[in-house]
C-alpha cells in the first residue's frame, strides 16, 4: 500500500537535522483577501459619503443650520425694534398722536379734516 499523508518522510538538511516536509504555498487565498478587503472599503466609503448620516448629508445640515441661524438672528433684532417701537408708544403720547393721525386718519375733537383730491383728467366736467 502506499503511504498516508500524516506520515511523509523527514528531509534532512546540510546540518544533519531533521527538518519537516515542505508544505506547498496556497496561492489564490491571497488573491481573494485582497479582494474582499476592497469591497468592504468600498462599502464602507459609500455609507460614509452617501449614507443617512454620512459626510454629504452632514454638510447639507450644517448649511441649513447656518441658514437658519441667520434667520433667528434677523427676527432677534426684528423682535428688539418692534419692542423699542411699542415702549415708545407707551410712553409719548406724541409718537401715538402721530401713529393715529398719519395710519388711521384720526383727528381730536374740534378740529377739521382736509382730504386732497386728485385733479381731474381734461375734458371732464368739474361743475356739476
Amino acid at each position: 500500500m502506499g503511504e498516508s499523508r500524516r506520515y511523509k518522510k523527514k528531509q534532512v538538511d546540510r546540518s544533519g537535522f531533521l527538518r519537516p516536509a515542505r508544505r506547498p504555498r496556497p496561492t489564490r487565498k491571497r488573491g481573494w483577501g485582497l479582494t474582499g478587503l476592497l469591497l468592504v472599503l468600498a462599502i464602507l466609503g459609500y455609507v460614509f459619503l452617501f449614507g443617512d448620516n454620512g459626510y454629504l448629508r452632514e454638510r447639507e445640515v450644517r448649511k441649513e443650520m447656518a441658514a437658519l441661524e441667520d434667520e433667528i438672528a434677523v427676527l432677534l433684532l426684528e423682535g428688539e425694534e418692534l419692542r423699542a417701537d411699542i415702549a415708545e408708544l407707551e410712553q409719548g403720547g406724541l409718537e401715538l398722536e402721530r401713529v393715529g393721525r398719519e395710519q388711521l386718519g384720526l383727528i381730536q375733537e374740534g378740529e377739521i379734516s382736509y382730504r386732497l383730491v386728485p385733479a381731474q383728467k381734461e375734458g371732464w366736467a368739474l361743475d356739476r
